[in-house]
């Protein structure tokens, strides 16, 4: 190792500093680190309004994901300093090539880092349960609903594209247990009104 930094004592640093950095990083990250564990995005990186969820209003703290990173940026880094030795030291490339490789070799290094990071935020992104998205719909009884809006039933129905058990009362005859029903509204947070199909 110190061969390689008599001859390459510039790419030797970065390469050997950035992915020390990179270790201490991934570990913060899998013992005990949030996973964003990376600077605030409106200090130190370029967000992208990526939405995964399909609607362009939302924060991009919600809905995207940072391009330039720490981890990215570490990623980077590496990819230049251990291609730029190899092109040098192994290959005996001229500086300018060296570079154009290495920073290529980097920067592809990052993109891989970013697309990552994307699909772990669409894995993490949470599912809003909204019993409005299921007015309309159809599903069957559970539990028996009793008549003349007694509480104690309960419908499976599906709620913002989640396969869901809910509290249920109905206006009219109580409804067996899996008969087809029909949400007509919301009472509250966790109960509908419901109806036979």
């Amino acid at each position: 190792m110190l061969d390689w930094y008599n001859e390459e004592p510039v790419y030797f640093v970065l390469a050997l500093a950035s992915t020390l950095l990179f270790i201490i990083k991934m570990a913060l990250t899998v013992f005990g680190g949030d996973g964003h564990g990376d600077m605030d995005a409106h200090d130190v990186s370029t967000d992208i309004s990526t939405d995964v969820s399909g609607d362009s209003s939302g924060d991009s703290t919600e809905h995207g994901f940072i391009y330039f990173s720490v981890q990215s940026i570490l990623s980077f880094c590496m990819g230049v300093g251990w291609m730029g030795m190899a092109c040098k030291i192994q290959y005996d490339l001229a500086s300018f090539i060296s570079t154009l490789i290495a920073v290529c070799f980097g920067i592809m290094l990052m993109m891989l880092n970013v697309f990552f990071s994307f699909l772990t935020t669409k894995l993490n992104r949470s599912v809003q349960f909204d019993l409005e998205t299921a007015i309309g719909t159809t599903g069957r009884v559970y539990l028996s609903i009793p008549e003349k809006g007694k509480a104690g039933g309960q419908i499976e129905i599906t709620v913002s594209g989640k396969r869901s058990i809910v509290n249920a009362v109905t206006y009219d005859n109580a409804i067996p247990a899996f008969e087809s029903i029909r949400v007509l509204s919301v009472i509250n947070e966790n109960t509908v009104l419901v109806s036979p199909e």
